[in-house]
């Protein structure tokens, strides 16, 4: 629907469903002009998972990531739990390799911290390759001097409109 032009989508979600997040990473991995991703709070679980569609990958310095493995709330005899099992580890084998392409680490690290429910926060976010930056926060006083002074005579509504259009640094 978007055609050839880049979307930013702007992320928090503490995440959900394996197969919904799948297509959505789907949906943004194939859209032609580019996806940017910016985690404005969360990426946790498929949240995690879809930011690493992305074709530029942005956190603030308090966003949080959270990767683990797949899991779910199962009823039925032992025959059907174990096939559950083996469901659970093909699901998570699909996501591991996308983690592991996306963040170009070694497949038995992404393997230890989607076992170990992994959290990670701003830089560390970069760091282990689940972003490409952390977004610098536009101060007020670097925002004012942009202002023109036209804007500081307009009304505080105007003035408030002109700061918030000032401080949109994604394309």
């Amino acid at each position: 629907q978007f055609g050839n032009r880049h979307v930013t989508l702007r992320l928090d979600t503490p995440g959900g469903s394996v197969d919904t997040g799948v297509a959505l990473y789907n949906a943004i991995a194939n859209h032609r002009a580019g996806v940017t991703i910016v985690v404005d709070a969360l990426a946790a679980s498929m949240g995690s998972y879809i930011l690493q569609a992305g074709t530029k990958r942005i956190v603030h310095g308090n966003s949080a990531v959270m990767i683990h493995s797949p899991w779910a709330t199962l009823s039925g005899d032992a025959d059907e739990l174990r096939k559950n099992a083996d469901l659970l580890d093909r699901y998570g084998e699909r996501l591991l390799a996308d983690y592991v392409r996306a963040t170009r680490k070694p497949i038995e690290t992404v393997k230890k911290w989607m076992a170990a429910e992994s959290w990670f926060f701003g830089q560390e976010i970069v760091d282990a390759g689940f972003a490409d930056e952390v977004v610098k926060p536009m101060r007020y006083s670097e925002a004012s001097a942009r202002f023109p002074r036209r804007v500081w005579a307009a009304s505080r509504a105007a003035r408030v409109r002109a700061l918030v259009a000032l401080m949109q640094p994604y394309p």
